[in-house]
């Protein structure tokens, strides 16, 4: 199925969870746009008791540039990977967030006030590589009689690239460029407090830590952690348009480079807050991530392929 029609049947989801429960809940949920044309071969969708979304969307490139990845492989990888994701969701949607029930929050470190809005797993194949993606968004309500109320916002991401090479046996792509954004200006504007990590940085490296933002107790004790090697990281975050961006390039691109034949894996995190209301089918924030890889021994760079997930607010 295409993206459009995906969308269309996670957002009828919530309007019968709410018909059917009567539910004044605010409830996020995610839309999809691609940079280039996708085909769906695997869709789940689960939402709790509580009105908490978890969705698995997973698909393959089909566009012009060069053969699809819907050979029998992939489609069985990207069925398989929902119906573990749907166990996980349909057992307890904590297992793949990291927003939950109090006890599930307080035990993760995080304040019992946050409360989860939508998590989702995306799996994209294409020729030259995957790109797989967890995201949780949280949210935490501070109220002060003197004040209008302010909700935080918190964003969690999972990411992890594949390259071809280690993919498949028929592809000679590296890693090369990856991308990744939490973009709370584009639909909300809720303003961007804390992210992590911060700043640029070369060669092996690890990180770890949490986040916090404001004087309310909207603090997340999630953090990243994870030992890349010869990678460069460069910080493109803007205050101004409330954007946390993170690019990676590899180097060096060799075809004995062992270090660029690995999948990496990468943990960005976000808060942000806001005075504002949402309303129905505002954007929350827009996870952004994106790759391109590279095969040294013919020279060429594959096209780069950006994903994007919309989470949004439908309103009671």
């Amino acid at each position: 199925m295409s993206l459009e029609r995906a969308n269309a049947l996670m957002k009828r989801a919530v309007s019968q969870f709410r018909d059917e429960t009567g539910s004044e809940e605010g409830i996020g949920y995610s839309q999809e746009e691609s940079s280039e044309k996708t085909d769906v071969y695997a869709l789940t969708f689960h939402i709790d008791g509580k009105g908490r979304p978890a969705s698995y969307i997973g698909s393959t490139y089909s566009g012009p540039k060069t053969k699809t990845r819907d050979d029998p492989g992939s489609v069985k990888q990207l069925h398989r990977n929902a119906d573990r994701f749907e166990a996980r969701a349909t057992d307890s949607v904590t297992n793949v967030t990291q927003f939950g029930n109090e006890d599930s929050v307080s035990a993760a470190g995080l304040n019992p006030d946050w409360q989860l809005f939508e998590t989702s797993e995306r799996e994209s194949i294409t020729q030259w590589g995957v790109l797989k993606t967890n995201m949780s968004v949280g949210y935490y309500v501070y109220n002060d009689d003197d004040e209008p109320k302010t909700t935080h916002f918190g964003t969690f991401s999972f990411h992890r690239n594949n390259p071809g090479v280690n993919q498949y046996t028929d592809s000679n792509y590296h890693q090369n460029n990856g991308r990744m954004e939490h973009d709370y200006g584009s639909g909300l504007s809720a303003e961007l407090g804390r992210y992590a990590p911060t700043g640029n940085k070369t060669g092996s490296y690890s990180y770890s830590g949490s986040i916090s933002a404001g004087i309310d107790g909207a603090s997340l004790g999630i953090g990243a952690s994870y030992s890349p090697t010869n990678v460069s990281r460069l910080d493109e975050s803007d205050d101004v348009r409330d954007r946390a961006v993170w690019d990676w390039s590899y180097n060096p691109k060799l075809l004995w480079d062992g270090a660029t034949q690995n999948p990496d894996t990468f943990e960005p995190s976000s808060l942000a807050s806001t005075k504002a209301t949402p309303e129905q089918d505002d954007r929350i924030v827009t996870v952004d991530r994106s790759a391109d890889w590279f095969n040294p021994r013919a020279g060429v760079t594959s096209p780069n392929m950006s994903y994007v997930t919309l989470i949004r607010y439908d309103a009671p």
